[in-house]
């Protein structure tokens, strides 16, 4: 029962973290839909995290940081709300997924939302 109530209320504070969260779409130059969302006012902290993973994997860091920094997340590209690349299979999936392609689809969200000197917080792919 204590199990069943700590887990409600985690979901209803994670939906509440959700709904904080402003999310945006910006398209890449090779025109890839890539998703980011913010949250917070302050010096930015961009949170890289992992495949499969969501904002929500820095749940307790966004409670926490929101306070006094403005938060910064973005989706991999073929991740979460971004999309796959267009064209892209497995013979040519790297050309379309990989680290510098990352790294210039990081630079335009940053570019995008003003933002020319950050922190980082990195989690397994992301670091």
């Amino acid at each position: 029962m204590a199990n069943q109530i700590f887990q409600t209320s985690r979901q209803q504070e994670e939906n509440n973290v959700n709904q904080r969260l402003n999310e945006f779409y910006l398209v890449t130059k090779d025109r890839v839909r890539i998703g980011y969302s913010y949250v917070g006012d302050g010096p930015p902290i961009v949170f890289c995290y992992g495949l499969s993973c969501s904002p929500l994997s820095f749940f307790y860091q966004i409670k926490y940081f929101s306070r006094n920094y403005r938060l910064v997340f973005w989706d991999y590209r073929a991740h979460n709300r971004s999309e796959f690349p267009q064209g892209a299979d497995q013979a040519d999936l790297i050309d379309k997924i990989n680290l510098t392609r990352c790294a210039n689809d990081l630079k335009q969200v940053l570019t995008e939302l003003n933002i020319d000197r950050a922190m980082f917080v990195g989690h397994s792919m992301g670091v």
